[in-house]
Protein backbone atom coordinates (compact mmCIF):
# COMPACT_ATOMS: atom_id res chain seq x y z
CA UNK A 1 0.00 0.00 0.00
CA UNK A 2 3.02 2.41 0.67
CA UNK A 3 4.29 1.53 -2.59
CA UNK A 4 0.70 2.85 -4.24
CA UNK A 5 1.02 5.90 -2.63
CA UNK A 6 4.63 6.68 -3.33
CA UNK A 7 3.95 5.86 -6.70
CA UNK A 8 1.24 8.35 -6.58
CA UNK A 9 2.72 11.15 -4.75
CA UNK A 10 6.06 10.94 -7.97
CA UNK A 11 3.04 10.97 -10.92
CA UNK A 12 1.01 13.48 -9.68
CA UNK A 13 2.59 15.44 -6.52
CA UNK A 14 4.09 19.08 -6.56
CA UNK A 15 7.04 20.03 -5.42
CA UNK A 16 7.94 22.64 -3.43
CA UNK A 17 10.72 23.93 -1.17
CA UNK A 18 10.70 23.02 2.46
CA UNK A 19 12.25 23.80 5.67
CA UNK A 20 13.94 21.29 8.07
CA UNK A 21 12.35 22.04 11.77
CA UNK A 22 14.30 18.99 13.14
CA UNK A 23 16.71 15.58 12.42
CA UNK A 24 16.66 12.55 15.50
CA UNK A 25 19.13 9.38 14.49
CA UNK A 26 16.57 6.73 13.76
CA UNK A 27 18.84 3.11 13.53
CA UNK A 28 21.09 4.01 10.91
CA UNK A 29 18.47 6.85 8.98
CA UNK A 30 17.60 10.16 10.34
CA UNK A 31 14.15 11.09 10.87
CA UNK A 32 13.78 14.41 9.34
CA UNK A 33 10.85 16.84 10.44
CA UNK A 34 10.11 19.97 7.85
CA UNK A 35 6.91 22.47 7.08
CA UNK A 36 6.33 23.55 3.93
CA UNK A 37 3.66 25.86 2.21
CA UNK A 38 1.39 24.88 -0.19
CA UNK A 39 0.66 26.46 -3.72
CA UNK A 40 -2.86 27.50 -1.87
CA UNK A 41 -0.41 29.61 0.96
CA UNK A 42 -1.44 26.75 3.50
CA UNK A 43 1.51 25.53 6.28
CA UNK A 44 1.82 22.04 6.51
CA UNK A 45 4.20 19.85 8.20
CA UNK A 46 5.75 16.43 7.71
CA UNK A 47 8.42 14.00 8.12
CA UNK A 48 10.12 11.33 6.67
CA UNK A 49 13.80 9.33 6.85
CA UNK A 50 16.64 9.89 4.97
CA UNK A 51 19.91 8.56 4.66
CA UNK A 52 21.19 12.01 5.79
CA UNK A 53 21.31 13.99 8.41
CA UNK A 54 20.24 17.17 8.08
CA UNK A 55 20.34 20.76 10.31
CA UNK A 56 16.80 22.83 11.12
CA UNK A 57 16.79 25.67 8.97
CA UNK A 58 17.70 23.91 5.58
CA UNK A 59 16.30 23.41 2.51
CA UNK A 60 14.71 20.36 1.15
CA UNK A 61 12.15 19.65 -1.77
CA UNK A 62 8.85 18.32 -0.68
CA UNK A 63 6.46 16.94 -2.80
CA UNK A 64 2.60 16.81 -1.47
CA UNK A 65 -0.96 16.38 -3.37
CA UNK A 66 -2.72 19.05 -4.13
CA UNK A 67 -5.92 17.22 -2.86
CA UNK A 68 -4.34 16.45 0.38
CA UNK A 69 -1.39 17.66 1.17
CA UNK A 70 -1.09 15.92 4.65
CA UNK A 71 0.14 13.17 2.09
CA UNK A 72 3.90 14.62 1.66
CA UNK A 73 7.33 13.55 1.21
CA UNK A 74 10.66 14.42 0.54
CA UNK A 75 11.30 14.57 -3.25
CA UNK A 76 13.17 12.68 -4.80
CA UNK A 77 11.15 9.51 -3.62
Amino acid sequence: MAGLRKRELARIGFVVEGRVMGCTPDRSLFKVYYEFTTEDSVWMEGNTTMTEECEAGDSIPVVYLRSNPKRNDFYPL
